[in-house]
């Protein structure tokens, strides 16, 4: 319910939600909630407001955290215009506020791991922690045990807000993400307001949680106050901070590997892929990574007319034979002949990985009838992830223009988690770290080299009218015979 406290007129300084997702933030009566995403959504603003929702209990307390005290300035400054009309009288520098009913709210800092146990036993009714990324694990779950209600008429409540940008002072944003169920890799393209029910390790009970995602778009008085800000951000010179700080994608970090990659542009719907395919398919070609207890991974490839290449099909199995792998290969290929690049060492007698044969486990997937090539090119890992680059490419502002080539069945979900955990090795950046472990980019690896290259519109060039062109011409009439009677 929205608090009247919120919602009603202040004398000067009146405030009101802007925005359905901050309505939501203040509305909601979950234990706890998360409003986090792209920066300048007015998350901190609506944190410092949502902490009045019962300032009219007098054992009210609620304390809202920082992870530096400098970082609580902007806090305070928002306390400071919004709290006096409530009644709210500042001490401390504007970090208490004591209001008529007994009331408090405090503003503190966590900078280090341990501050947390400073807060121990006293009796909290509401936490709020601003940037949550900036805080560990640990800081934010201990303090939930102290609190608690001392007295029946209280309602205690968690609240957090926070961009989807990892803090080397915090433990990440995994944790979060698998805490309130937040997707990777998607933009918030809508004001979303979704709310789990889940059990608690005490069994029976059970606690809301929600996320609001947030954007920037829900601060429209703050855009038109700073015009610039979002010209700024989109600026970021590092392409994952600005998909965080400006798309509230979440997930992303710096060190992945492909970083043009954006699902919502290289993963397709399955169907919606295999009626392009089935338009203008040009040939056909399969990857596959064999693992005796890892992984074996095939994918099925298709390319069209215009050299875009399409991964439409993952077979993905665990320590199980050639027996077992080799018909369901070829189920998979609907009874369709092509050639499935694999791993070299699958031609290597002494690496059959079967004690009682001569047979080559090349051999042994022959056997079953399906048309498996060994992949060159092994040893130059990094041409196939150029390659794999290049064709991935997004250019923000010609994508209409110069689209991508690579494209990924929605249902090749393990090729798009490898994709997704692609980090850069530190020693060579031009590889994918520790890639031994990625089987389905394996795959994929070894029949990219082996598919027409994709070329881009920005790669082409009109060569008929350069000097090597009409060089070219010249030197094939010199050297063309003419019948006399065609003269």
């Amino acid at each position: 319910m929205r608090s009247n406290n919120v919602n009603g007129d202040m004398e000067n300084n009146a405030f009101k939600p802007i925005s359905d997702p901050q309505w939501a933030f203040l509305a909601s009566e979950c234990y706890e909630v998360l409003y986090g995403g792209a920066a300048f959504g007015g998350k901190s603003l609506c944190l410092m407001m949502d902490a009045i929702r019962q300032i009219d209990h007098p054992r009210y307390l609620a304390i809202l955290f920082r992870r530096q005290y400098s970082e609580l300035e902007e806090l305070i400054s928002y306390a400071m215009a919004y709290y006096p009309a409530l009644g709210g009288v500042s001490r401390e520098g504007g970090r208490d506020w004591h209001f008529p009913s007994g009331a408090r709210i405090l503003f503190r800092q966590m900078e280090h791991p341990d501050d947390w146990r400073k807060f121990m036993g006293r009796n909290t009714t509401y936490l709020g922690f601003d940037e949550l990324v900036s805080f560990t694990r640990e800081q934010y779950e201990s303090l939930q045990i102290w609190n608690r209600a001392s007295d029946a008429g209280l309602q205690c409540y968690v609240r957090a807000t926070t961009n989807p940008w990892p803090d080397p002072r915090g433990d990440g944003i995994d944790w979060i993400m698998d805490r309130w169920h937040i997707p990777k890799y998607q933009p918030i393209t809508d004001s979303i307001y979704t709310t789990d029910i889940i059990d608690t390790e005490i069994g029976e009970h059970k606690i809301e949680k929600a996320f609001i995602p947030a954007t920037y778009k829900d601060n429209p008085v703050g855009i038109e106050n700073n015009p610039a800000y979002i010209s700024h951000l989109s600026r970021l010179p590092d392409p994952y901070m600005r998909r965080a700080y400006l798309s509230g994608v979440w997930g992303v970090s710096p060190g992945n590997y492909f970083d043009s990659w954006d699902p919502m542009v290289h993963v397709m719907d399955h169907e919606k892929m295999m009626r392009e395919i089935n338009k203008d398919e040009i040939m056909a070609a399969g990857g596959m990574d064999y693992g005796v207890t890892a992984p074996t991974c095939v994918l099925m490839a298709a390319q069209t007319l215009d050299t875009s290449i399409y991964i439409h099909d993952e077979y993905y199995q665990a320590n199980k034979p050639i027996q077992w792998h080799a018909p369901r290969i070829v189920k998979m290929l609907r009874n369709k002949r092509v050639n499935i690049y694999c791993d070299p060492s699958m031609g290597s007698r002494g690496n059959s990985y079967l004690s009682f044969t001569d047979k080559t486990v090349l051999q042994h997937f022959r056997d079953f009838g399906l048309d498996l090539r060994l992949a060159s090119n092994y040893s130059k890992r990094s041409d196939a992830y150029a390659v794999i680059r290049e064709a991935m490419y997004l250019d923000k502002e010609l994508d209409k223009k110069d689209p991508p080539k690579l494209f990924i069945s929605r249902k090749c979900k393990h090729l798009i988690e490898d994709i997704e955990s692609s980090q850069r090795d530190l020693n060579n950046p031009d590889v994918v770290a520790d890639d031994k472990k990625l089987h389905a980019l394996a795959s994929l690896r070894y029949l990219i080299m082996h598919i027409k290259r994709p070329h881009r519109q920005t790669m082409r060039m009109d060569i008929h009218n350069t000097p090597a062109g009409v060089l070219s011409r010249l030197t094939s009439r010199k050297n063309q015979r003419v019948h006399p009677y065609a003269r």
